[in-house]
């Protein structure tokens, strides 16, 4: 899952009877904090339009909702997904679109690495009194594996779910908000709002312009060694582009007096020993959301412990390792 690494220049300000003032609105969603922000229209049709969007994602993709069909693949194993309804979240497109990013990213993006995240203490289970022997990540690591998500279609338009290997888990932690960042962002741009930014835990999206004689939306970075301040480089967005960022210093757990990343190496099972954040503009929240997970564990950018600021566009275009799929 993407630290919420990047934090908004703009300011939460009242409603103003001027319709051109940014009306701002905080809200916890998907376990984290979620920030909308729109420039004239009627904003609080546009926050429950955000609100219900964040809603049914969540409803459909959270590992930690017992009704949510992903927990009910996980604990059995196999999972029928009806056909999805026009206008409704497509848990099956966003499922695909996983699989395909973790076939471009070799594995450095992987949607099974839930049991890794519970062998380490980022679930339920509770925190290990000392970090898991190399056997038991072995062990862990052969329920990890993309290739073994098995996606069928059945009659009447419905989808099967199941995985090759017995107590394989999915965990869309790493694409999940960015999804539901994209979901709600087609939703207000056909209920025709116009200037507008939503923020889920650090995965930003924007539209329109933020103020009369500016295209540009600015997005500063936090700094990972002092998340209290920001470290001066600004995310340059532009109507209709994303931010967000992945990073070793907001969520951890402390094993036996050391310290692990949340973001887990899908390829090595063990947490990623880096310092610092990578945050990634792409076209889509969901891309970006995504891409900075991968690019955090492929360790591309500074190793200083710095944060880094790339475009997903341009790392693709520069490496013939890594192609993006299309979201």
């Amino acid at each position: 899952m993407c630290a919420a690494a990047a934090v908004l220049t703009l300011r939460a300000r009242e409603a103003s009877r001027n319709a051109s003032q940014p009306v701002t609105a905080h809200f916890l969603a998907m376990g984290t904090m979620a920030t909308v922000t729109f420039i004239g229209g009627d904003a609080a049709a546009g926050m429950q339009i955000v609100r219900d969007a964040f809603e049914e994602v969540e409803a459909a993709a959270s590992v930690f909702r017992e009704d949510s069909p992903i927990a009910q693949l996980n604990a059995t194993g196999s999972v029928r997904l009806p056909p999805v309804m026009p206008g409704n979240f497509d848990l099956v497109a966003l499922l695909r679109r996983a699989l395909d990013m973790a076939r471009a990213t070799d594995g450095a993006f992987d949607p099974t690495v839930n049991p890794l995240m519970r062998l380490w203490g980022f679930r339920k289970d509770g925190i290990p009194v000392k970090p898991p022997s190399d056997e038991a990540i072995a062990t862990a690591l052969e329920k990890v594996g993309w290739q073994n998500v098995i996606l069928s279609s059945m009659p009447a338009g419905a989808t099967d779910v199941s995985f090759k290997r017995q107590g394989m888990q999915l965990d869309l932690g790493g694409i999940a908000k960015g999804a539901a960042v994209d979901y709600a962002f087609d939703k207000l741009r056909l209920a025709n709002f116009a200037d507008f930014l939503i923020n889920l835990g650090g995965n930003i999206r924007v539209f329109g312009r933020p103020e009369r004689g500016r295209d540009e939306w600015r997005v500063a970075i936090r700094d990972p060694a002092n998340p209290s301040r920001t470290t001066g480089q600004i995310a340059i967005l532009h109507s209709g582009e994303a931010v967000a960022t992945s990073g070793s210093y907001e969520r951890y757990v402390e094993i036996d007096g050391r310290r692990f990343s949340h973001i887990v190496d899908p390829r090595t099972g063990h947490p990623v020993a880096r310092q610092g954040s990578v945050s990634v503009v792409a076209d889509t929240a969901e891309r970006a959301d995504a891409c900075s997970t991968a690019f955090f564990v492929m360790r591309l950018g500074s190793e200083d412990g710095g944060a880094v600021l790339l475009r997903a566009q341009d790392v693709i275009q520069a490496s013939d390792e890594v192609s993006m799929p299309n979201p």
